[in-house]
């Protein structure tokens, strides 16, 4: 995943107990598409990847839970790890939308140092550009479908 070697600000002098964030680089792109055809596309690509929704989403923002990584390289270099993604949606006007994509990467220790954090770097860009795939291929399929039903429609007596 490619994650800022930054941590996200937690008060200085945190307790070890609490985990370092650290965010990953934020991808956005300009859709032609409406928030209504955008957000079941986005949980839909997160849920195909395994991720469960959080409650805490919006209408225009996805938030998933926190997740373990299971990747055993990953635990056994960097640690217990947990990791989430936001995609924040952004009409510009009746056609386009900007979604906003971003994860973060949780750890009790510090992993900027670590090695292994630029296979987690590559890791990440890689899921982004599936996440936008993903995304694109949900649109077309909601839209085949509208237009197979409107199809259908007009052949009904």
């Amino acid at each position: 995943m490619y994650f800022l070697a930054a941590p996200a600000p937690s008060g200085a002098g945190a307790p070890a107990s609490r985990p370092r964030v650290y965010l990953g680089e934020m991808r956005a792109d300009t859709i032609v598409a409406t928030p209504q055809e955008i957000r079941p596309a986005a949980e839909h690509a997160l849920e195909k990847d395994h991720w469960a929704i959080s409650a805490s989403s919006t209408g225009l923002r996805v938030v998933t839970e926190w997740k373990d990584f299971r990747h055993p390289l990953a635990r056994l270099l960097m640690g217990k790890l947990r990791a989430r993604c936001v995609v924040d949606i952004q009409p510009l006007d009746d056609t386009k939308t900007i979604v906003r994509f971003q994860g973060g990467l949780a750890s009790d220790g510090d992993v900027a140092d670590n090695p292994a954090f630029a296979v987690a770097q590559s890791t990440y860009r890689g899921a982004v550009e599936d996440f936008y795939h993903d995304l694109a291929a949900g649109i077309a399929e909601q839209r085949n479908s509208a237009s197979s039903e409107a199809l259908g429609s007009m052949r009904s007596p």
